[in-house]
């Protein structure tokens, strides 16, 4: 891949295929063709499982994992639902590319937020639905309790 080096916050790291993966990276719309949003992803997205766990330093000491407790997910739950995320090494071994996931969480929450909104738009019109009835009811009989 690519790293540029810049001054103050202007270093940015890239793979190989232009992907970022860390640091401040070129972003301008003139920089760019066909370009098509993300598809729907929030139920999977939904289906991730962030896990805790310890690595097997001592069965794979070339590895350098370390013994502390870490975080993060596992490559083959993640394969299942997100194949773009997850690349298999000559031995086999799968990886998951964790500089996408804040992509993949910003069109989830997007999700999330249009869902959101369409249940509150009906929430009010729902309420609005409540309030002729209780106009009616109370027209016609004033003591009823949803006229208090």
């Amino acid at each position: 891949g690519n790293i540029r080096i810049g001054t103050g916050t202007t270093g940015c790291v890239e793979d190989r295929d232009g992907t970022v993966i860390a640091g401040t990276c070129s972003s301008d719309l003139r920089f760019k063709k066909n370009i098509t949003p993300f598809g729907s992803i929030l139920n999977n997205f939904s289906k991730l499982r962030p896990v805790n766990y310890f690595w097997r330093t001592d069965e794979f000491v070339n590895k350098n994992f370390g013994t502390n407790q870490s975080f993060g997910l596992i490559a083959q739950d993640v394969e299942a639902l997100f194949p773009e995320l997850v690349t298999t090494d000559e031995k086999g071994f799968k990886a998951i590319n964790y500089s996408k996931l804040p992509l993949y969480t910003i069109q989830a929450v997007s999700e999330l937020k249009a869902e959101n909104d369409a249940l509150k738009s009906q929430v009010k019109q729902q309420q609005n639905l409540l309030d002729g009835l209780r106009i009616i009811v109370c027209k016609d009989n004033p003591q009823a309790e949803i006229c208090k």
